[in-house]
């Protein structure tokens, strides 16, 4: 399942989190921790999700070393997508 968000700024310098509503994360059917595919026109990172009630139901709280990787700014549109390695993909097509 894919599902485009709006970025929000997060000051925190730790790369490599994000933050979203927690109902988003239920839509996607992981849970907290795992990795998310985020994507833009730009390319695409890994992230660790987290949910938070604090946050929008259509925005992705980045901090700004994600951001700058993917060159989006406030407001900027991304795409998430849950993360399934090689070896899990690999596993369920036996």
């Amino acid at each position: 399942m894919v599902i485009n968000l709006k970025v929000k700024e997060s000051p925190i310098t730790k790369n490599g989190v994000a933050r979203i509503h927690i109902d988003i994360l239920q839509k996607l059917g992981i849970d907290k921790g795992k990795n998310v595919a985020v994507s833009c026109g730009n390319g695409s990172i890994l992230v660790h999700i987290y949910a938070d009630d604090l946050i929008e139901k259509n925005l992705i709280s980045l901090r700004p070393g994600d951001r700058k990787k993917l060159r989006v700014r406030s407001g900027d549109e991304v795409s998430i997508v849950p993360f399934i390695g090689v070896k899990k993909r690999f596993q369920k097509t036996l």
